[in-house]
């Protein structure tokens, strides 16, 4: 079951048995330590992202996604086809090809050091296609208090919850809904906010299996691990705490625990990429304009 970021500050004051004000901020601080400690350790599949973009008639440039911290691959659909794009890394082979107009199926792209934005190469010559890109996130400190005013309704089988006494901002775009007190299979699980469309409208990412109406429901920061390795971050500042209060024998013991769940994390996600085939990232040589297989058009 995924864990919140207030959870986790709980059960760190719980096992050091101090609930004051002050050990609960250091709670914070230290739990957000852990979590740049672990994501910032190695690229992890399971803190990746993607999102699309519509093309626009003879638009060249697209603006990244805001919470990318590095853009792993650019795909391109158009005709019912996913192209999978290489990236152009050469600053100076981008501006060569691009001294001339080219207009028509995208092949390369290439984001820019000045600007960020993504560009392709031959620029879309229509507004049909869609833009996928993929990405890994950027790391962000968690601890914004849970939210559970009002009540929610949502019909089976739909994304959508609404509520009438709710005051959803888009602040909540990103964390993630738990509904309760329903007695049904929804109740504990957590639902992962896609987009406020209004003050009482949201959508989240996966489908609502049955209709509930008025529940209650919370909205939370969760410990951005997979489910059962949420406590790495805890051992983590258990750690910490203890080297700060000067006991070793203490900090010694959750460094072990973090170390080895770690470990346990790296090599589970290690098997979820084995066997697979890793598209090459880069493009040598240079680029013929007149050889691209799809249809261009030079201006």
């Amino acid at each position: 079951m995924s864990k919140t970021i207030q959870q986790s500050v709980i059960d760190l004051q719980t096992l050091t048995g101090d609930s004051s004000t002050s050990s609960g901020t250091l709670a914070k601080t230290l739990i957000n330590f852990g979590i740049r400690s672990v994501l910032g350790s190695q690229d992890w599949t399971f803190y990746k992202g993607s999102e699309t973009r519509s093309s626009a008639t003879s638009v060249q440039d697209y603006s990244k996604p805001y919470n990318a911290f590095r853009m792993d691959y650019v795909n391109y659909w158009d005709s019912g086809v996913w192209y999978a794009l290489p990236e152009v890394k050469d600053s100076k082979q981008w501006r060569i090809m691009n001294s001339t107009v080219v207009t028509g199926l995208p092949y390369c792209w290439h984001i820019s050091n000045r600007t960020g934005n993504i560009g392709l190469f031959p620029i879309p010559a229509g507004s049909s296609g869609t833009i996928k890109m993929g990405f890994l996130k950027k790391i962000r400190d968690l601890g914004a208090s849970d939210y559970s005013t009002g009540s929610v309704s949502a019909t089976a089988g739909s994304n959508i919850l609404s509520s009438g006494s709710s005051s959803w901002g888009t602040v909540f775009q990103g964390r993630s809904l738990s509904i309760s007190g329903t007695n049904t299979i929804v109740d504990g699980y957590w639902f992962e906010i896609d987009e406020i469309i209004g003050t009482g409208t949201l959508t989240v990412k996966e489908e609502i299996p049955v209709g509930v109406t008025t529940a209650s429901y919370k909205i939370s920061e969760l410990i951005p691990i997979p489910d059962g390795y949420e406590d790495i971050v805890l051992w983590y500042a258990l750690d910490r705490y203890y080297q700060m209060k000067e006991k070793p024998a203490l900090a010694r013991e959750y460094e072990r625990k973090y170390k080895e769940q770690l470990g346990e994390l790296m090599n589970r996600d290690m098997r979820s990429v084995s066997g697979l085939i890793e598209q090459e990232d880069s493009y040598r040589g240079s680029m013929n304009a007149n050889s691209n297989p799809w249809s261009i058009t030079l201006s």
